[in-house]
């Protein structure tokens, strides 16, 4: 990768967006699913308003459900009159009948591009209440951005219908990309990346993410590399966001112990970073969970990357992270009580639809 710097901490990564986009001279593009205003979100609204007013070209994408205190309040009016495009993806206010349901069919991505030359991604949202979170953001040069870029633009035409799905372009696999997979499509090229390094692991296997409900395949395929004596980690929070999330994803811990998955909650603060890095020479981070409505239900976007030294960095993360979690044994969880596996029975079958 040209150049890259890494940020672990939401006040940090905050900071580091606050910087490139002051650095804007000719665009700004910023495709978001949370952004809430207060706090961090009036920060970058300030910095958006007096960078259009300079003359930069400013486009705003926002997911009407994960900004939807954006998506009824007056921001339209505020952007158009500070001259900022803004645009809604798959509106549901009004309700009507041709659009998706809310909690399917998201632009769960998290982007931006400054100058159409450096590239930011990550799983960081724009919510002052997660300020104190463990996440990742990525800042980059390179051939990606153009891949991002090429993604921002779809996007943006098809929030306006400007765009069908089916005349999206198609990757071509590369060292160094931003891969944008669409809902119920063929077309998931990071998936399709990240069961193709899962299944040419050698060494060393390490998944980072606040949610953890995978479809059976990626089970499948982690047991796989562990019977090929693939070391295999997965980085869970102690407790995330959504308990429901929690309870699903411990419906999945005796199965994947009992394969030799060694598997860590973070204790520190609330885990929010999609990391994945594979035998020190295959990353993956950006918006995708380890879950199905990431593989199956929502646009998702990551930075797939083959560079050695890009995962060493993250692999070095990954390892302190480990430092401040629970490692879960498995003597210890099988002893849990008869209402936990209860629960876990109960949320089992409903798992494909997280």
């Amino acid at each position: 990768m040209q150049q890259f710097s890494l940020y672990h901490h939401n006040t940090l990564c905050w900071q580091a967006i606050t910087s490139a986009l002051e650095s804007a001279t000719q665009t700004i593009d910023i495709e978001h699913f949370i952004f809430k205003q207060g706090g961090i979100g009036d920060e970058l609204l300030s910095i958006l308003y007096r960078k259009a007013a300079a003359g930069v070209k400013v486009r705003l994408l926002l997911d009407a459900i994960g900004s939807d205190e954006l998506a009824v309040s007056n921001l339209v009016a505020r952007c158009t009159d500070a001259g900022i495009e803004l645009r809604f993806f798959n509106s549901i206010i009004p309700l009507r009948l041709s659009h998706h349901t809310p909690i399917f069919f998201r632009d769960h991505q998290k982007l931006i591009v400054v100058d159409k030359r450096t590239g930011l991604t990550g799983g960081v949202c724009i919510d002052e209440r997660m300020r104190a979170w463990r996440d990742t953001l990525i800042i980059f040069e390179g051939a990606a951005v153009s891949d991002m870029q090429r993604a921002f633009d779809c996007m943006w035409k098809i929030a306006h219908k400007e765009m069908r799905l089916r005349d999206m372009p198609k990757y071509k696999v590369a060292p160094e990309q931003y891969l944008l997979d669409i809902p119920f499509s063929l077309r998931r090229p990071a998936y399709r990346a990240l069961r193709r390094a899962i299944r040419a692991a050698k060494r060393y296997i390490y998944l980072e993410t606040p949610y953890f409900v995978p479809p059976h395949l990626l089970v499948r395929l982690l047991k796989s590399a562990r019977r090929r004596g693939v070391d295999v980690r997965l980085i869970l929070p102690e407790r995330s966001d959504a308990s429901i999330a929690d309870l699903a994803a411990e419906s999945y811990f005796e199965n994947l112990l009992t394969a030799g998955v060694r598997i860590y909650r973070y204790i520190p603060s609330t885990l929010h970073a999609k990391i994945a890095v594979i035998d020190g020479s295959f990353s993956m981070l950006g918006s995708h969970n380890l879950d199905h409505l990431s593989f199956q239900y929502n646009f998702e976007g990551s930075l797939i990357s083959n560079d050695s030294a890009l995962a060493k960095v993250l692999t070095e993360q990954l390892t302190v992270d480990m430092a401040h979690s629970s490692e879960l044994q498995f003597a210890q969880w099988y002893k849990r009580g008869y209402v936990a596996r209860f629960m876990e029975t109960l949320i089992w079958p409903l798992s494909f639809l997280m």
